[in-house]
């Protein structure tokens, strides 16, 4: 999810034994901790895998689904976007619903 290359071979292997009908985008990486006490990477790395690597898959699938006319892309997010409770010390909360 976080390298491009990787993604793009993973999805040319996967279309090679024919279309990809459906897409569910459900990685996840989580960080329990002050966001003051996060280091900018680990915010980066979380935003490259939660958000940019679901991007990544959706763009290797969506073009042929256009042209067919079908296919779902379900993507699971989590519920602590939600919970104001732990917003402060979720990092994975902001980007969650982002």
């Amino acid at each position: 999810m976080d390298d491009p290359e990787s993604v793009a071979s993973c999805f040319a292997e996967a279309k090679a034994g024919g279309p990809i009908e459906a897409l569910i985008n459900n990685a996840d990486i989580f960080h329990l901790d002050t966001t003051e006490d996060l280091p900018i990477d680990v915010f980066e790395r979380t935003i490259n895998t939660n958000y940019l690597g679901a991007m990544r898959c959706i763009q290797a699938v969506l073009p042929e689904m256009r042209e067919r006319g079908s296919g779902p892309i379900i993507n699971v997010t989590s519920v602590a976007g939600r919970l104001a409770a732990l917003a402060m010390r979720l990092l994975h909360s902001g980007q969650a619903h982002a």
